[in-house]
């Protein structure tokens, strides 16, 4: 399993990566176009993460992130204060674990590996609600009950405005939810430039592990209605701000 697993993963990242490089390859033909220049294809576009403009934002939008922000924090005090208790917990199991006879050893060896694990994915789900909530994320969706506890969530990284040229939807796949969405946001991040946005999308029900359906396209069929409508969203709210050029929608999952 794991000889099939790492070449498909090291596939999934070079598509990332080629991913990455057609939409900046396209925002300089776009640009070079703009100003009346030849594009340059080895021109590679400096990128840089930043901070939606607050003038430049639908006001719809503005509500919803700021509704899904207060979510976000009411969630992550929430997280922080489970946090705390589990690493007391940790460390108490640990020091029972030191001070045990031999036979008690076996069961707190397994007491003490669940309170590691709970405290690791404490502090992941923190971490996403840390990237949630940076200056450059707009929340457009967030759900953390939704999936049986994995989570809904949809952020929009960089700002979409009269700069914007290209934007990029990334779909992650297998084995995600609000624990490790945040490592794909600040993925997203580095793709991000003045005239490139792009928009993490969990808005669907993904599969847990390679036994649970993934091997067949059920969970991307219940998805993908509503991946089209939010495409069509965005689309929308890329034409806002179109002005005689035509802007770049692109998905990757």
């Amino acid at each position: 399993l794991t000889a099939t697993l790492i070449p498909a993963l090291e596939q999934v990242s070079q598509s990332l990566a080629r991913f990455g490089r057609a939409l900046h390859a396209n925002a300089e033909a776009q640009r070079a176009t703009s100003e009346g220049r030849p594009a340059d294809p080895a021109a590679t576009p400096t990128v840089t993460p930043a901070a939606a403009p607050a003038d430049t934002a639908r006001p719809d939008l503005q509500a919803r992130h700021a509704t899904n922000a207060a979510l976000v924090r009411e969630e992550l005090r929430t997280t922080r204060d489970e946090l705390a208790v589990a690493r007391d917990e940790l460390e108490s199991t640990e020091r029972d674990h030191r001070e045990a006879n031999w036979l008690r050893r076996p069961r707190l060896r397994s007491e003490l590996r669940d309170a590691q694990e709970r405290v690791e994915r404490l502090e992941r789900r923190e971490a996403t609600y840390e990237q949630l909530l940076r200056e450059d994320v707009t929340i457009l969706e967030f759900d953390p009950d939704a999936y049986g506890g994995d989570g809904h969530a949809v952020a929009q990284v960089g700002a979409v405005s009269a700069q914007t040229r290209n934007a990029g939807i990334l779909v992650p796949g297998m084995g995600t939810d609000l624990d490790n969405f945040g490592d794909y946001v600040r993925h997203a991040r580095t793709f991000v430039d003045h005239d490139l946005s792009m928009v993490v999308w969990m808005g669907g029900d993904l599969p847990d592990a390679l036994g649970d359906s993934a091997w067949d396209a059920g969970h991307a069929r219940l998805a993908a209605p509503d991946l089209v409508d939010f495409s069509a969203e965005l689309r929308q709210q890329l034409d806002t701000f179109a002005d005689g050029y035509q802007q770049d929608l692109r998905q990757a999952g």
